[in-house]
Order: C-alpha cells, then sequence, then structure tokens
C-alpha cells in the first residue's frame, strides 16, 4: 500500500510540474523560473518509476491503476 500512494502521489506532483510547464510555453511566465518545474517534474517522474518499480517487485500482480 506504501508505495501505491507513493506512486499515486509523484504521479499528481508531476502532473501539476506539466501543467506548470505548459503555461510557461503558451506565454504565461511566473515568478519562478522554468528550471524548477523542469527540475520538479524530473524528480517526480524518477519517483514515479521507482515506487512502481518497488510496487512490482514487491506485489507482481499488483494493479498500476487508481482506484
Amino acid at each position: 500500500r506504501y508505495w501505491k500512494e507513493q506512486r499515486f502521489q509523484a504521479i499528481n506532483s508531476a502532473h501539476w510540474a506539466e501543467e506548470m510547464l505548459a503555461k510557461y510555453d503558451r506565454g504565461q511566465v511566473g515568478v519562478t523560473p522554468r528550471e524548477v518545474y523542469q527540475e520538479r517534474y524530473d524528480v517526480q517522474t524518477a519517483r514515479e518509476e521507482h515506487a512502481t518499480g518497488r510496487l512490482l517487485q514487491l506485489d507482481p500482480n499488483a494493479s498500476l491503476a487508481f482506484e
């Protein structure tokens, strides 16, 4: 359950950072530099991959769908 929750949180955080990057791409520049959001996105994507790997290592039949 722990790794499933970690994966869910990482996906949500990555999605938020992705939306912030899209705003920059549309020209809506904010106070925080774009690089910060890119770094956050990269970190959360790596976190998701790690959590998915651990989840499947502990339970190879685990569902990756959100419940």
